[in-house]
């Protein structure tokens, strides 16, 4: 298992049990857990965001739900 601290913007924090110690390709010279999470982090990254958008409409999915489930209660 690999740690890693890297100072960019702010203090990044990594465990790694597929990288090594090695340092990346990218300039400045990161380490490798780094790089590979940078990489690899766009399509994770974009689906945080869209679903971000349709928070409210999930909450609103919730409440209808539960007044479904109470009707039907009341109903039987």
């Amino acid at each position: 298992m690999t740690a890693v601290y890297w100072k960019d913007k702010r203090d990044v924090y990594a465990l790694s049990t597929i990288h090594g110690n090695a340092v990346g390709d990218d300039l400045p010279h990161k380490p490798e857990p780094i790089s590979g999470y940078n990489k690899y982090m766009g399509g994770v990254d974009r689906n945080d965001q869209l679903l971000a958008y349709f928070t409210t409409g999930q909450k609103a999915m919730r409440w209808k739900r539960v007044f479904c489930d109470v009707l039907q209660l009341l109903k039987n």
